[in-house]
């Protein structure tokens, strides 16, 4: 796939040779950002390179082409503006994809309608939408889309009866602005996706599970870090919210980019950085979610000094870490991530590609019994 993977999304009946060779479904995903446009990949066998070689990887097809899900409308949105309309996340649902448009540098503030569906099938591009979580232009900044235009993910059915009103997605964003209205910290909402009869602009009901304020931070809080993917893993009974990021370390810096900075845009700067995923306990956000009070500190932070290794030991950048997206299978407990800008081939030598990640298994890590 030669585009910069911006995210992505499991869709089980996606290919019809993936039971043979155990990883079963496909993959949907964003292309270059000057483009936006959305293509439909099928799961290769995944093969472990020890020396990172790009070369050595297994390579997905396309199953669908890159088509516009969103029918001109992004490039309405954006009219011209330097800093175009991204999508944020996506899911595939009955059929469906539903997905999440930001504007990534919004300092003006403005609380833009954030959540759309398009038609999975992307020879005939549909679209419903958009709409918002929450009172839109509240002047409440809980319920502001910078906090929620970002990462989809899924909550069982059964436990979004049980648990959370039948709200069986969940959304959030974090961006690295320093601003009141983005959280310090991943952010994420319960919803329902609408049935189709919300007519554009609506506002969605949601239940705020998890975001930072400016005064509360995450603990270890860097403003060069993104949080750019999440779902809800289920493992033996155990349950465990996850989200993954690229993780900034050392000391803050803001300004145009250093000589040995990793990044050459102008903003905020870590001195290093490597990708972590977080664990955090549902009963914990629901239990937030029910006192509101948003602040939940992760149970479990999977990085460079966990026991065994951290997750940034299987990146294959050796400088920046830019994390797309999480999709998880939840039948056969498989949980893919995208890696842009992870390397060249031998054939194409000119233009960084992605990577997906497979994790097998999350045995090893168990929820806390509270």
């Amino acid at each position: 796939l030669y585009s910069s993977a911006a995210s992505d999304v499991y869709k089980r009946q996606g290919d019809q040779d993936g039971r043979s060779d155990g990883f079963p479904g496909s993959l949907y995903m964003v292309g270059h950002k000057q483009h936006e446009l959305v293509a439909e990949i099928s799961i290769p066998k995944p093969v472990i390179s020890a020396g990172k070689n790009m070369d050595d990887l297994s390579v997905s097809t396309v199953v669908q082409p890159f088509a516009d899900i969103t029918v001109g409308l992004r490039q309405q949105l954006t009219a011209g503006s330097s800093e175009p309309f991204q999508f944020g996340g996506m899911q595939y649902l009955n059929g469906r994809l539903h997905w999440t448009l930001l504007k990534y540098y919004n300092v003006s503030g403005v609380d833009y309608l954030s959540h759309g569906f398009s038609s999975a099938d992307l020879s005939r591009p549909s679209m419903s939408g958009m709409w918002h979580l929450g009172p839109r232009n509240s002047g409440e900044s809980v319920w502001h889309s910078y906090k929620h235009a970002g990462y989809v993910a899924d909550i069982p059915q059964k436990i979004a009866d049980q648990y959370f009103q039948g709200r069986s997605l969940m959304s959030g964003l974090q961006i690295s602005t320093g601003l009141q209205y983005s959280s310090q910290g991943p952010a994420l909402y319960a919803y329902a996706p609408p049935d189709g009869d919300e007519p554009s602009g609506s506002n969605l009901e949601a239940t705020p599970l998890l975001w930072y304020s400016m005064g509360h931070p995450i603990s270890q809080h860097h403003y060069a870090d993104l949080w750019t993917g999440a779902a809800w893993v289920t493992v033996g009974g155990k349950h465990a919210v996850v989200i993954a990021g690229r993780k900034a370390l050392g000391p803050v810096y803001y300004g145009d980019a250093r000589p040995t900075d990793c990044y050459p845009d102008k903003g905020y700067h870590g001195s290093s950085y490597e990708v972590q995923m977080l664990f955090y306990a549902p009963a914990h956000l629901l239990q937030a979610a029910k006192s509101r009070v948003a602040h939940v500190e992760p149970w479990f932070r999977w990085n460079g000094s966990s026991e065994g290794g951290g997750i940034d030991r299987f990146m294959f950048q050796e400088c920046g870490r830019e994390v797309g997206g999480l999709a998880y299978d939840r039948q056969n407990n498989l949980l893919y991530l995208s890696e842009m800008n992870a390397g060249l081939t031998s054939d194409n030598e000119w233009e960084s590609l992605p990577v997906i990640h497979v994790f097998l298994s999350l045995i090893h890590i168990s929820e806390p019994t509270r």
